[in-house]
């Protein structure tokens, strides 16, 4: 979920249809990505300036709250993946990582 959390706007591949990504121990990876996520993933961008007042630079984080007159990273990602885990794994939170062991992935 750290992935998510840090994936900047110059990680976004829309002709390769790809995002890179630098898992945990820095590991880098490369990410397909399907046609209607790329489409997601463009109409989000096409408001993400307007509503969260985010920069368009290539270092600027993709996905952004807002905080006061600014656009922040956002970083709620941990919480929600504990909240919404533990209603359907046995009553038992799990962090983003275990997560995504538990789907396969690592």
């Amino acid at each position: 979920m750290d992935e998510l959390s840090n994936l900047r706007l110059r990680n976004l591949d829309f002709e390769e249809k790809q995002i890179h990504v630098l898992r945990k121990g820095g590991k880098k990876d490369v990410v397909a990505v399907s046609p209607p996520s790329i489409q997601d993933i463009k109409d989000y961008l096409a408001v993400r300036s307007e509503r969260y007042r985010g920069s368009n630079d290539d270092a600027a984080y993709v996905f952004l709250t807002r905080v006061n007159d600014g656009a922040t990273p956002l970083r709620a990602n941990e919480a929600l993946v504990k909240k919404y885990t533990k209603t359907f794994e046995s009553n038992k939170s799990m962090s983003p990582h275990k997560l995504g062991i538990h789907m396969g992935r690592t």
